[in-house]
Formats: C-alpha cells, sequence, structure tokens
C-alpha cells in the first residue's frame, strides 16, 4: 500500500525531498531526517550593458 501525500504538508516537509511529508496540523520543530531542495541563486549584474554601436561613416 503506497503512503498517501497529504494536500497540505507542514511548512519543514516542503522544503524537503523526501517523502515522509506530515500534514499542516502536526506541529514540528525540527525533522531529524530534513534533506532540503536545491535552490539555485541567481547573480543580478547592474553596470554591465551592451556596447554602442558605431554609426557607420560614408
Amino acid at each position: 500500500m503506497k503512503l498517501k501525500q497529504p494536500a497540505n504538508p507542514n511548512s519543514i516537509c516542503r522544503r524537503c525531498t523526501r517523502k515522509c511529508k506530515q500534514p499542516d496540523s502536526v506541529s514540528l520543530l525540527a525533522c531529524p531526517k530534513f534533506d532540503a531542495i536545491p535552490v539555485q541563486l541567481e547573480i543580478k549584474f547592474t553596470g554591465i550593458k551592451k556596447p554602442r554601436k558605431k554609426p557607420l561613416s560614408l
């Protein structure tokens, strides 16, 4: 029999990759099997712009 995933998992369980999700009604302080979902970080460059095109001289 497969485990049924709760409709609203706990806030700690939402950020975990494991399948042992607990419902939102359970109050968790910490999880011993917590394995965080990897997050891709983005770096925004504000000073870099495309170089201007030089006007064609006739």
